[in-house]
């Protein structure tokens, strides 16, 4: 091939049971001018075998061996990028499988954009149940900006939680990538943590495509992220060597609201997978009395989080102790459902339609069920046919008399847009509130 397009890295430990799968769905990909770069890193079982036998079968696949004992797959990642020609790198996990033209449309929209970095959504494959399921934290829309290619310091704030942290939802331009140094770091878990939110903050720009390319395997039992109970220092040591990589490149200050947030995004994440009570404990007082105010997180005022839960979540932890914190969850009680400016203005009984079907419209969703506070008329969302029930079209709005809609999307240039496009149907604007920012209308 005279040019190569993407370079696919798949790096594998002990991934016999999957690899396959997962080497069909790249071969079948209708972007042909691509090479796949097998990384097996030190495997007891069959991997190496396959990727042999495979790269019999077609030329553009490559095998190298990473024979080193590490901690995580960041050294076999860092290999396979090192190996790579592409103009753009694809760096996927062993047990996943991906849409056939994943690749094609991606390397289109980036080179179209001149993005470095190009981000699409997906689905998590539930092993248990052999199928799809929803999966909002892939790529979290309500935090998504309106264009369709944006600078990262256009939305700084939010930057991080736009996704999930992981490699395999993204393509990132070769060059840019060799350029700034980045690359992986070891750790036993999230070793791409600090490549993938590096690289946003480098970017000169970045687009996003909302298709879903990727179905990420859950409960098979081989990931990385099925196992973080076992490392629970391992947040901590990756969200330490990230704002460390964003302050040597003199970038920490203009994220250091977006990387507070992720910071109680993955406190919160690990405290929920630890297995035993005395791991939650010790973990719950490392993070409260040491780790969040190393990391920054205690600086942070409350008003400059884009999401204010996580805010409230950060003060209570800086409050309660482990038992009292974990009293709460269970229970749902505070910060775990706290009313927000919109629910104090709305008189009980109300007719509420909720207008957004992300992360926070499914969390309002099941807290308007759950509490019967308000009479929910309505879920809507303009992709609700790509969503499904109970989730209708907006059009619906218009049979609909006596209501008010909250809109559960955190991002105000899409609210502001969302708002224009309800007051196109003739609903006033005192009708409509935003969970975005306490009692605005």
């Amino acid at each position: 091939m005279d040019l190569i397009k993407v370079s696919v890295v798949i790096a594998a430990y002990n991934s016999d049971k999957y690899l396959r799968t997962t080497l069909d769905s790249v071969l079948a990909q209708t972007l042909r001018e691509i090479e796949i770069i097998c990384v097996d890193d030190g495997s007891s079982d069959s991997t190496l075998d396959i990727f042999a036998e495979y790269a019999k079968r077609d030329r553009r696949i490559k095998v190298f061996q990473h024979v080193e004992q590490t901690d995580g797959a960041a050294a076999a990642r860092n290999m396979g990028v090192s190996q790579a020609a592409g103009e753009y790198l694809s760096v996927l996990d062993a047990d996943d499988f991906f849409e056939k033209d994943m690749l094609e449309k991606a390397y289109e929209r980036a080179k179209a954009t001149n993005a470095d970095v190009l981000l699409y959504d997906g689905w998590v494959y539930d092993e248990n149940i052999m199928t799809d399921k929803e999966a909002d934290f892939i790529l979290r829309k309500e935090y998504l900006p309106s264009k369709e290619v944006f600078e990262p310091e256009e939305h700084a704030e939010q930057l991080f939680l736009m996704t999930c942290g992981a490699a395999w939802n993204g393509l990132f331009r070769r060059s840019f990538i060799e350029e700034q140094g980045i690359n992986f770091r070891s750790f036993h878990h999230a070793d791409d943590l600090g490549f993938v939110y590096l690289a946003y903050a480098c970017a000169n720009t970045i687009t996003v495509m909302k298709d879903k390319f990727i179905h990420y395997r859950k409960n098979a039992g081989t990931s990385q992220a099925d196992q973080v109970h076992l490392w629970p220092e391992t947040c901590y040591m990756a969200l330490t060597d990230l704002k460390m990589s964003l302050a040597k490149r003199e970038l920490f200050i203009k994220f250091s609201i977006s990387f507070a947030q992720i910071v109680m995004v993955y406190s919160i994440f690990y405290l929920d997978s630890m297995k035993k009570w005395s791991e939650y404990k010790s973990l719950y007082d490392e993070l409260k009395n040491c780790r969040l105010k190393t990391l920054g997180v205690y600086e942070i005022p409350d008003d400059r989080f884009m999401n204010k839960y996580w805010a409230t979540v950060r003060n209570s932890m800086r409050e309660y102790s482990a038992d009292e914190f974990l009293f709460r969850q269970t229970r749902c009680e505070e910060p775990f459902n706290n009313d927000e400016g919109w629910e104090r203005s709305i008189q009980p009984s109300a007719k509420i339609v909720i207008y957004g079907a992300g992360t926070f419209g499914k969390e309002l969703f099941c807290k308007i069920i759950r509490s019967q506070k308000f009479r929910l008329m309505k879920w809507v969302d303009r992709n609700y046919k790509e969503i499904g029930y109970p989730v209708v079209s907006p059009e619906e709005l218009k049979n609909l008399s006596d209501f008010i809609v909250v809109v559960a999307i955190i991002s105000r240039d899409i609210y502001e847009s969302v708002r224009e496009y309800i007051m196109a149907m003739g609903i006033s604007k005192d009708k409509i509130y935003w969970i975005g920012d306490d009692m605005n209308k």
